[in-house]
This record gives structure tokens, C-alpha cells and sequence, in this order.
């Protein structure tokens, strides 16, 4: 049986590495982000006690140890190997550079989670806002070699591959000892809150030009080793205490992939990967899969083999193909195949809506430089968006949101976002800020259901905050820049007053109106309109920003054009307009 399980695993990697050989690329690449599931290499840099570089960790892999919490190949190596995309390389390696990032890059980290806190225990590493951030550093790098066509373009038909939460729950929510999340918060406000992190995060990679996501969920928790180690199941039991607890959030997270692809995100996909359902299919029917031990780790101590994780030049099991879970959090290669070729070609129960092979060959119609004679275009933010211009042509919708992508690698991991009264009604019907109900858990206490939609803040009087706008802004946010002609000048980035409209004005919406060119072809305009909505009324203010076309040492023209177009709808409702009238001969806006 032994035998057999090996030759058949054989099969499965070689076919998949064959597909990628033989069968044409179906990704420029892969970026993938996540947890120690995911991680490639990236905890190796960096001063953590979770470390997978030792023996036998890549016991069976071709380089070795290699900083993998597997015996050989993680869930998003065998996933790329399905579309042909080779494995990317880790993000904190000082030789991911150059065109080694133009295939993607891996941004994973070991006890990573959506909550910034969680896994602090270990030390060092990438939770979640800080991959995004450091995305952005590879973004800065990419437009160094590619051209803005090839860059957004590129971005447009990548796959983007997310697997958050585990470690929220493991390495936070199930350490009381530790966290106090547990005695602050239900399981269903525990996984409102991590929604709404994880849906400003997911916002703010679509509005950095990603189109992309396959978002998994979170697997049954309750039946690792190391949960199992505990005691607190009956043999060939799960806890099932532990996996009701990851129910609201998978539930959660599959209505948010529904949220996202129901208009508010143009151009995008997001599916949804059932890990929880796929890995439980596993558990439960082992045999047809080759499996022959489900409830202990091959490489671990104790109870289950999971009280202690695999420890250096510890012995693991002979048959590594037949066991379930590599340690006492992990899952072993021949898991992870599993996983990978039911995420990529697998039924709807699998994925939601479609499939990574559907995803894979959905095409994407990337941002193209706009013609340089090209004269008024309106902008129509609508049901099905159309960009119309008085040449004759149309320009896809994924072009005119294109737009909106990150300005500079320094911009904050919340982006300008573009929302339509006449698409989502008078109030976005999905907003980015976090409202999960903090409560003091009692016994007494009525489980609540997360609200229909994630992130809904309380508004206020529309005076209350144009009030709040008018404050003078602090020094330590503005910034000053010297043109290359000497010309010197203070101004308020995008992203900080970006930051703090949704800060005083959570409720705000944006969109590109117009976009003009000079007669010459040497200037471009745009402008941009700006609504706030407040419980009594709502407000726009508009403005328009011109850049010179042939000025490419901030960014594309019509974004630069289109930021300050935005900066200056800000300041007609009073946000840093003291620095406008300060000096307006050295204050850009």
C-alpha cells in the first residue's frame, strides 16, 4: 500500500509538473500571501521561534530544508505547478529581485495572521497589513523594469493566492493564557473583526491593480494534532468545540467573496477555497485518498504526536505519504495535493463561484496608455461601465478603475476607492473600517450574527465632520519635495489624506468624472469628485488636477493628475486647507 501511495503521488506531481512543461502558462504569476501553510522561506530571515529550516522539515524535498512547514511542497507550490507558474520565490531573501519578482513573489510568514497581534509570541514576522506593505515594495521594484502597460497588465492576470486565519485562531483566539481576545470577544465578533481586516487588505490589493483572488478558508482546527493533543475529544473524534468556532469566519468569508464580485469591484474575481470542507472530506474518507493515519502527526511528540512539534533531526514516520498531517499544525505534501487539485479544478462545493482553472482563464483586459490626442472622457461609473471618448472608441471598464492603482511604493495599505451612488444606492453598501462588537463574554451572553455586511460604521451629522476636516492637520503629516527645476514646496500625500477621510468620514466615496487632454497633447487633466454621507445629508465637493504627459518622475501622468485632482476635492471640504492658504505659491495641491 505503501508503495502504491508513492507511485500514485508520483502520478499527481509529475502530471502537474508536466502540465506546467508541456501545456502553456496559464498565469504570469503567482503572489502569494499567508501563514506558515503557505510559507516559503520567508520566516528563515527573519528573528522567529517558528522555523521549519532544519531536518527533517523538506525531508523529501529536492532542495531540502528550505524554510517549508511540510516534508516537501506547500498547498501554493502544487497549486502553481497546476497553471504552469514555477513556485515564487520568498519576498525577505535579498536575492528576490530583478526579474526574479516578475514571476511573482511569496510574502508568506510562519504564525502570520489577519490581526497584526497574533503570533507575536514567536516573534518576528509578516502578519498580514505588513505583506501588503511589503507587496508594495515589490510593486516599486516592478515599475523600475516594466513599463506601466506591461506592469498593469501583468498584475491583471495574475493569480493572487491568500490563505489567513489559522493563526488568528491557533496562535491568539485558542491562547487565553496569552491573548485576551477570547474573554473580549464572541467567536462570531471575533470573526466580524478579522473580516473586516481581511476586507480592507483584499480592497486595498484590488485597488493596486490585482484582479485576481483565490481567498481560502480556514480548515477544521479542531482535528490537528495538536488540538488533539489536548484531550478534550474522545478517540476518532475531532474537538469540535474548536472547529464551531472557525464556522462564522469561513461562513463569513464566502459572503465577502460574494460581496466583492457583486459589482463593487470591477474586472475582479474572488473565489473562495472550502478548505474546511475539502480537508474534512479528507479526514473522513482517508482510504480514498491513500491515507492510512489521520489522527497523529508523522513528526511530533506526545499525545497524537502533536503535544511537541517536530523538533530538530527528530525521526518521522517511513511512510510520509500516508499520513495526513506532516507536525502538529501542517499538512504533508501528499495532503496538500489534495488540496491544491481540488482548488484547482475542483466542483462548485470546492470553490466558490468557480474554480482556480477558471480563474486562471478568465480574461482580463489590462490598463492601456490613453491616446495622447484623446479629448473628454466622461467616465461612467454604472451596472456595466464604459468609458466613452469623443475619438470614437470605448475604453473597458478595467481600464478606467486601473486608474486608481497605487501612486508610489510608499502609499499606505488602504487605497482610494471607487464607489457609485447610481451602483450601491446613496450609502456604500460596503465599507472599510472595523465596527466587530466588542463585548465582556458571559455565559448569558446571545450569540449575535455578523452583520449582512462587514465593516458598516456609525455615521455622524454632516457638520460634525466637516468639523472633524477642518482641524489643522500636524506637522509630522505633511511632507515637502523639491522639483528636479529647484522648486521646493510642502504638500499633504494622497495616502495620508486618504487615511483621514476614512478616519473622520469612514463613509466617503470617490470617482474619477472626467479626464481631459490639452489641445497640444501636452498636459492632462482630471477631474475628480468626492461625496461624504452623513445621517442628515451628503456632500460633494470636486476638483480637477493637471499634469504634464511627458513628466513620468512621480508616477503616470493621469495618476498624478488624478491625485491631486482628489487632494484638492479634500481640501474644498477644509481637510488641510490651512496649508493652501499658508503659502500658495510653495504649497502643492
Amino acid at each position: 500500500m505503501d508503495r502504491y501511495r508513492r507511485g500514485l503521488l508520483a502520478v499527481v506531481v509529475a502530471a502537474c509538473w508536466w502540465k506546467g512543461v508541456e501545456g502553456q502558462q496559464q498565469a504570469p504569476a503567482i503572489w502569494v500571501m499567508g501563514d506558515s501553510l503557505v510559507d516559503s522561506g520567508n520566516t528563515n530571515f527573519l528573528r522567529s521561534n517558528a522555523r521549519a529550516d532544519y531536518y527533517p522539515y523538506g525531508c523529501d524535498y529536492y532542495r531540502g530544508p528550505s524554510g517549508r512547514f511540510c516534508n516537501a511542497r506547500t498547498f501554493s507550490d502544487i497549486l502553481g505547478d497546476w497553471m504552469g507558474i514555477p513556485a515564487p520565490p520568498p519576498f525577505s531573501d535579498s536575492s528576490t529581485a530583478g526579474n526574479r519578482i516578475m514571476g511573482g513573489v511569496n510574502y508568506a510568514s510562519a504564525a502570520a495572521g489577519i490581526l497584526d497581534e497574533s503570533g507575536q509570541h514567536y516573534g518576528d514576522r509578516y502578519p498580514m497589513n505588513q505583506q501588503v506593505v511589503n507587496f508594495e515594495t515589490t510593486l516599486g521594484q516592478l515599475r523600475t523594469i516594466m513599463s506601466p502597460f506591461d506592469l498593469t497588465r501583468l498584475l491583471s492576470n495574475s493569480i493572487v493566492v491568500m490563505a489567513f486565519g489559522s493563526s488568528d485562531y491557533i496562535n491568539n483566539y485558542l491562547m487565553p493564557n496569552i491573548y485576551s481576545t477570547s474573554q473580549s470577544y464572541t467567536p462570531e465578533a471575533f470573526a466580524n473583526l478579522l473580516l473586516n481586516r481581511y476586507a480592507r487588505q483584499l480592497h486595498a490589493l484590488y485597488s493596486l491593480g490585482l484582479r485576481k483572488f483565490f481567498v481560502a478558508g480556514v480548515g477544521p482546527l479542531g482535528c490537528t494534532p495538536n488540538q488533539l493533543a489536548t484531550g478534550q475529544a474522545p478517540p476518532g473524534r475531532c474537538v469540535d468545540s474548536v472547529n464551531q468556532m472557525v464556522g462564522p469566519f469561513n461562513e463569513g468569508l464566502k459572503r465577502l467573496v460574494g460581496q466583492f464580485n457583486s459589482g463593487s469591484h470591477p474586472g475582479a474575481m474572488f473565489v473562495y477555497g472550502n478548505t474546511y470542507g475539502v480537508f474534512g472530506d479528507i479526514l473522513n474518507n482517508p482510504a480514498r485518498y491513500g491515507f492510512t493515519m489521520r489522527d497523529r502527526s508523522c513528526c511530533g511528540i506526545g499525545r497524537s504526536q502533536g503535544q511537541i512539534t517536530c523538533l530538530a533531526s527528530a525521526a518521522p514516520c517511513f511512510n510520509h505519504d500516508q499520513y495526513v498531517f506532516w507536525d502538529a499544525f501542517h499538512p504533508t505534501q501528499a495532503t496538500n495535493a489534495v488540496l491544491a487539485q481540488r482548488a484547482y479544478s475542483g466542483s462548485a462545493n470546492d470553490c466558490f463561484p468557480i474554480n482556480v482553472q477558471q480563474l486562471a482563464q478568465m480574461s482580463s483586459v489590462p490598463l492601456a496608455p490613453l491616446h495622447p490626442r484623446t479629448t473628454t472622457l466622461a467616465l461612467k461609473i454604472a451596472p456595466v461601465l464604459e468609458v466613452e471618448a469623443s475619438s470614437g472608441f470605448l475604453i473597458p471598464e478595467t481600464m478606467a478603475f486601473g486608474l486608481m492603482k497605487s501612486l508610489s511604493r510608499e502609499s499606505l495599505s488602504v487605497a482610494l476607492r471607487l464607489k457609485s451612488p447610481e451602483v450601491i444606492g446613496p450609502k456604500p453598501t460596503f465599507l472599510l473600517y472595523s465596527t466587530a462588537r466588542r463585548v465582556k463574554k458571559r455565559e448569558t451572553d446571545e450569540i449575535t450574527s455578523p452583520p449582512p455586511h462587514y465593516g458598516l460604521p456609525t455615521s455622524r451629522p454632516i457638520s460634525e465632520i466637516l468639523k472633524e476636516l477642518n482641524k489643522k492637520v500636524p506637522d509630522s503629516l505633511i511632507k515637502s519635495r523639491t522639483e528636479p527645476n529647484g522648486f521646493a514646496f510642502r504638500h499633504l500625500p494622497w495616502h495620508i489624506v486618504n487615511r483621514i477621510m476614512n478616519l473622520h468620514a469612514p463613509e466617503w466615496s470617490g470617482e474619477v468624472r472626467n479626464i481631459t487632454y490639452s489641445a497640444d497633447g501636452k498636459y492632462v487633466s482630471v477631474t475628480y469628485r468626492v461625496t461624504i454621507y452623513g445621517t442628515d445629508a451628503e456632500l460633494f465637493r470636486e476638483s480637477t488636477g493637471t499634469s504634464p504627459v511627458n513628466d513620468v518622475a512621480y508616477g503616470d501622468p493621469v495618476q498624478k493628475a488624478e491625485a491631486m485632482a482628489f487632494r484638492r476635492a479634500c481640501a474644498r471640504f477644509g481637510l488641510g486647507l490651512h496649508l493652501y492658504h499658508e503659502d500658495p505659491i510653495k504649497i502643492w495641491w
